[in-house]
């Protein structure tokens, strides 16, 4: 008897396989003898391939994914309604299928079809209810009653694997058809779908009893978990990253506000120190600190911080700079906005070298924002925004404008759109052959250049000043007078006990208007300083060298403030200052045209003229003669004797004599001169603007231009059109903007000036009507005068970039700048918008380390 031999564990699952399957077989079989009607419903191996193409079913949305790719659930690109229809691509045909309709679904008998399969579970059996079932040939059709298995106790079950497909008319097992993945486990209800009705109950019930479906069954409950619980750990994870994004959005906003705070108030951000509650870690930890006393939210961050409880440590410098830019970057972008709305701009350019000995140029935007004032009829407002620091490598012309140009690149201005440029007198500016204003002129001859009018003016002061050797030596003996008081404190609390409360002021080579403040400290309290300088020059106290030297100077500059010739030419100066001071402050207002600078400008010469009279020195003299009584000195002028060396003449020619009388030299040598050169500056430096008064000119009372002829009125506008036009391109139409005066002349009162105009359009939404005179009067408002914005941005950059703060990074000291000069638009800034971006980013790192730990 041979040794019985015991089978592997291999073959056992083998020969059990091949058990079922011929179970199955048999089944099937013993259905056919029951009901040779039926016919067979098996599947040939041809049915199970894999259709390229099947019939789209009507769908209101579709969603395509890749064959093959790996699936994730959450993925918002993948997300589908109950009810939408599923596309999927494979090999570059389109296959459509319903979720509720199982004969569309595709074959998923490949290993690549396990996203679709999983798409499918977790949208779960879609049973068809509400529905018209057809009839066959036999009258007979399905019924809802076969989603309920009747049990032996009466009991029902729902069959929510049961699935009807409208489309093909037949039923399909959910479980079979998507988890049986070989051909020996097929049957009509995971293939091509069962229709017989008769035998449905007998069909079914044979079915849920069987292995394979039982299998099937658990393989799509095991599958359903692992998607819920995916599912609930995506959830999850999203929930702490939303958590963490919403905490440092708040830290963000509170720390962005801080930011803008300080950079308002132009106060320095750090310290010797970088760590908290340390002495001198700046103002930025501080007010931190200070946060964190009152807010619990600041309190329980900076407690993480300590403790070394979080990774992300924000209030370094790094971040800090990160917040100035960020803040930098949004009012930028506010003000470019409106440029680009407004179109038409003019830029103000000056520069200076900041206290790193680095030539800075600040660029200053100019237009007309009409914008809010159609949509809420609010008064037009006229903006000058600043827009940064430029640090210069080479300060020519050409490399000014290489820089200006980029500039306006960079930020998308157009160089066509510009229609102003203003600068000073600097010849690498206005120099008609390689200054700035002549080479964007070349490429722009729309630009118009238009000199700053307040230095212009300073200028015109300048050159007076500098016309004669009278006005030169007063004033170096002006400035002698601050510098020997404020040289010493002892003879400073002399000054003190004779003039409380009030202080010598020193004189300003590079403002020459504002030495009004020091010749009128000399015009009320020339006495009294006379007085503290004797007591000076009689203190017999004073004793050695550096004593008697200080006696000396005292003596001296009390006989140069006491004679008669000076006290004449403190009054001719402070007369002349005065006024130059007064024109010089109205050219410097923000909403100033052009008309009302030249206008001021006329008055301001005609002063100079109306002084230029024998009448007009005789006032001075009268004033004089006032002053000199206070102060108990002889009223007269006293004759300058001067040794002239005779030369011998070869011929005899009549020459001049020489004047005698005193005052009469003092008049033509000093009076005269001074007003001669000052009328003949102001006539040359402001020629420039002068020419542009004329092109716009007739549009500052547009009133009265209905008392003219219309062919005058062409005139004036073909001239505008002219000075408008470049190539192919213009602004204006001269004859339509002539037809457009005459017609609003009318409906404007008298007097109106531009602005009124403009507003009274943008008010009853006129532009369709007047678009000419739109245009033109935008792009008079946008023409600048005066660079008094940019020197504003000078004295920020001198609180920013100090001495002692001398080597902060340009970003910065840019966005810093913007700060104090924009605060206005920095304070309208969302800062939770603002941030919203920025934290979402630190949220995605922090839950990533969080989600990290998780899984560790």
């Amino acid at each position: 008897m041979s040794e019985r031999k015991r089978l592997s564990g291999a073959q056992y699952r083998k020969r059990k396989a091949e058990k079922e399957k011929e179970q199955v077989k048999q089944a099937s079989l013993f259905l056919k003898y029951l009901y040779p009607e039926r016919g067979e419903e098996g599947s040939s191996k041809e049915q199970l391939q894999t259709e390229a193409k099947v019939t789209v079913l009507p769908a209101d949305s579709r969603v395509e994914v890749e064959i093959g790719q790996n699936l994730n659930v959450k993925d918002e690109t993948i997300e589908v309604k109950v009810g939408e229809d599923m596309r999927v691509r494979e090999s570059g045909n389109s296959t459509s299928f319903s979720y509720g309709d199982p004969a569309t679904w595709p074959s998923l008998l490949t290993p690549g079809d396990d996203h679709v399969r999983q798409l499918l579970v977790e949208h779960g059996p879609e049973q068809v209810q509400q529905f018209d079932f057809p009839k066959d040939g036999n009258q007979r059709k399905f019924s809802t009653s076969h989603y309920k298995r009747r049990l032996a106790n009466g009991e029902e079950v729902h069959r929510r694997w049961l699935l009807y497909s409208v489309s093909n008319d037949s039923v399909f097992c959910f479980c079979c058809k998507l988890f049986t993945t070989d051909l020996a486990g097929l049957s009509s209800l995971s293939d091509q779908g069962s229709r017989d009705w008769k035998n449905m109950s007998a069909i079914l019930a044979a079915h849920e009893r069987s292995c394979r479906h039982y299998q099937n069954c658990k393989k799509w409950k095991d599958l359903e978990l692992v998607l819920e619980k995916k599912k609930k750990v995506d959830e999850e994870h999203l929930h702490l990253i939303k958590q963490e994004e919403k905490y440092w959005q708040q830290v963000l906003e509170r720390l962005v506000a801080l930011v803008r705070v300080l950079g308002m108030q132009n106060l320095a951000f750090q310290g010797i120190h970088e760590k908290l509650h340390t002495i001198g870690n700046g103002n930025f930890l501080k007010f931190v600190e200070f946060l964190s006393l009152f807010d619990p939210l600041m309190e329980g961050y900076l407690h993480k911080v300590r403790d070394a409880e979080t990774h992300a440590y924000y209030l370094g410098k790094d971040l800090q700079n990160e917040l100035i830019q960020l803040l930098s970057n949004a009012i930028k972008n506010e003000i470019l906005t409106s440029a680009h709305a407004a179109k038409y701009f003019s830029i103000v350019l000056d520069c200076t070298a900041d206290a790193g000995h680095v030539e800075q140029m600040t660029i200053v935007l100019r237009f007309v924002d009409v914008t809010s004032d159609m949509d809420n009829c609010k008064p037009i407002s006229i903006k000058e925004h600043f827009l940064g620091f430029v640090p210069l490598r080479e300060a020519s012309g050409a490399g000014m404008t290489d820089t200006i140009l980029r500039l306006l690149e960079e930020m998308s201005l157009p160089i066509e759109n510009l229609r102003g440029q203003c600068y000073d007198n600097g010849s690498n500016m206005k120099g008609k052959e390689n200054g700035v204003q002549r080479k964007i002129l070349d490429s722009n001859p729309r630009a118009m250049f238009i000199p700053c009018s307040a230095h212009s003016l300073k200028l015109v002061v300048s050159d007076a000043a500098k016309c004669c050797l009278e006005a030169a030596a007063f004033f170096d003996l002006v400035q002698r007078v601050f510098v020997y008081f404020s040289a010493s404190t002892h003879r400073w609390r002399v000054l003190m006990h004779h003039i409380p409360n009030i202080t010598v002021k020193p004189l300003c080579e590079t403002r020459w208007e504002s030495q009004i403040h020091a010749l009128k400290l000399l015009r009320n309290q020339l006495g009294n300083i006379y007085d503290a300088l004797i007591e000076i020059a009689d203190d017999s106290t004073l004793t050695g060298s550096s004593g008697n030297t200080s006696r000396i100077d005292a003596q001296t500059l009390g006989r140069g403030i006491s004679s008669f010739k000076f006290v004449v030419s403190l009054v001719v100066w402070h007369d002349i200052l005065f006024e130059i001071n007064r024109t010089s402050k109205q050219l410097q207002a923000n909403e100033l045209d052009i008309q009302n600078a030249i206008q001021q400008l006329r008055e301001t010469e005609k002063f100079l003229v109306d002084r230029r009279t024998d009448e007009g020195f005789e006032k001075s003299l009268l004033d004089a003669r006032e002053l000199a009584e206070e102060m108990e000195i002889p009223a007269r002028l006293e004759p300058v004797t001067v040794c002239m060396r005779r030369k011998r003449k070869q011929l005899k020619v009549e020459t001049d004599e020489p004047v005698q009388n005193a005052e009469e030299k003092f008049k033509v040598d000093f009076y005269f001169a001074v007003l001669d050169a000052a009328i003949q500056s102001v006539d040359e430096r402001f020629t420039q603007m002068h020419q542009i008064s004329s092109v716009f000119g007739f549009l500052y009372d547009v009133n009265s231009l209905q008392n003219r002829a219309p062919k005058q009125i062409l005139e004036h506008c073909l001239i505008l059109e002219h000075a408008l036009h470049h190539g192919d391109s213009k602004d204006i139409d001269a004859s339509d903007l002539c037809n457009e005066l005459r017609l609003i002349a009318k409906r404007i009162p008298k007097g109106a000036s531009p602005r009124d105009v403009l507003n009274f359009i943008c008010k009853y939404q006129l532009p369709e009507c007047f678009p000419n005179t739109f245009i033109a009067l935008r792009i008079l408002l946008t023409l600048p005068v005066f660079v008094a914005s940019s020197d504003k941005s000078f004295s920020k950059l001198n609180l920013i970039k100090t001495y002692i703060c001398s080597t902060v990074v340009q970003e910065t000291l840019d966005g810093l700048a913007t700060l104090s000069m924009e605060h206005e638009t920095a304070q309208k800034i969302d800062l939770e918008k603002l941030v919203s971006a920025f934290a979402k980013v630190k949220a995605q790192k922090v839950a990533h380390l969080n989600s990290n730990l998780y899984f560790i």
